[in-house]
């Protein structure tokens, strides 16, 4: 199952993509997100297995079909997106022909595509170095009709329901930077983790931080030292991830049904050995004003206790150890039974 939330930035060759990219990413790793730019131009096929058509003006002049998708190596790329985002918060997948692998584009949350003017595109990959080099010709054959191909491609996208954001390459960048990442800021909604290693807290409430909230609520769970007299000394936390992922974005949703003036939600759970004392979930809520955020934390610990199936198995200083399925989650099993 897919974890990051995954964009794509499309468009134009020379319109900023790369540039656009990196900088997004280098923004995001500030927040401390998982974060990934996936470029496809890493996964072209080499110049003996891309296709090569000749001039329309000159049948003893060829060109290398760069700017087609059968000239990248759909499989290779699939399996690194889908590779990576198991490991990431966020992956920006960039290339100008993303659109155009509907493999690829069923894994997008989001494409932001960008435009360009004949005249700019032009003048701007004339100034850049090719390997191999643009010959006579190839712009005007090539480059220019498959762009126009792939814009028009997106705006069908678009059309039918796909959440494109078209953006003129030819404004400053700054602007398009600003740009991009609102409207990147403004998908970023959830984040949930379910990991090994520690739960650093302040990564929670720095992801939830917002200049419009003026509220954020967070509750930290630890592994205390006694369960009914018997005195605990570790926990170990197993889940099919999957599944409690896919839980835990439900305790996301549902907590915002219930206080929709909540603008993000952050949800982290260890698995494995937790010490005592450590952290083994963590929930952050922001809103506007604090009465939501407490109020929309409280139910999500609630909620995820009750819902996602994650088991602990209690190791006890005499060497014994039980595993326990938690109470609220057993209670709702068995309201559910006794519906059916």
């Amino acid at each position: 199952m897919t974890k990051a939330i995954i964009f794509g930035i499309a468009g134009c060759t020379n319109s900023g993509k790369t540039t656009i990219s990196k900088n997004i990413i280098e923004i995001l790793k500030k927040k401390n997100l998982k974060v990934l730019h996936i470029c496809q131009d890493d996964f072209y096929k080499t110049k003996e297995e891309v296709k090569q058509i000749s001039h329309e003006n000159n049948e003893n002049e060829w060109f290398y079909h760069y700017d087609e998708p059968d000239s990248v190596n759909l499989q290779q790329m699939l399996e690194k997106i889908e590779r990576e985002a198991e490991k990431n918060d966020f992956l920006v997948v960039e290339g100008n022909m993303i659109c155009e692998f509907e493999q690829v584009l069923n894994l997008l949350d989001h494409i932001l595509f960008f435009t360009m003017e004949e005249n700019e595109c032009r003048k701007r990959r004339e100034q850049r170095n090719y390997d191999p080099p643009d010959k006579p010709g190839y712009f005007e054959q090539i480059v220019w009709p498959s762009y126009l191909q792939h814009y028009n491609f997106a705006q069908k996208l678009k059309t039918n329901g796909k959440d494109v954001c078209f953006i003129h390459g030819t404004c400053p960048f700054d602007s398009n930077l600003q740009e991009s990442i609102k409207k990147i800021e403004d998908s970023l909604k959830n984040l949930v983790r379910i990991q090994k290693d520690e739960i650093i807290t302040t990564d929670l409430e720095k992801f939830v931080n917002l200049p419009n909230c003026g509220a954020i609520s967070t509750f930290i769970g630890i592994t205390r030292d006694n369960f009914h007299g018997k005195t605990v000394v570790s926990l170990d936390y197993e889940c099919y991830e999957p599944m409690a992922r896919k839980e835990m974005l439900n305790v996301c949703n549902e907590t915002r049904l219930n206080f929709p003036k909540i603008e993000r939600i952050a949800i982290f759970h260890r698995i494995g050995r937790v010490n005592i004392g450590e952290t083994s979930v963590a929930i952050s809520t922001s809103s506007p004003h604090r009465e939501d955020a407490i109020n929309g934390t409280h139910f999500a610990i609630d909620l995820l206790k009750k819902t996602v199936p994650i088991f602990k198995k209690e190791i006890y200083a005499d060497g014994t150890n039980s595993w326990k399925e938690n109470s609220e989650f057993q209670n709702l099993q068995q309201q559910l039974c006794c519906k059916n």
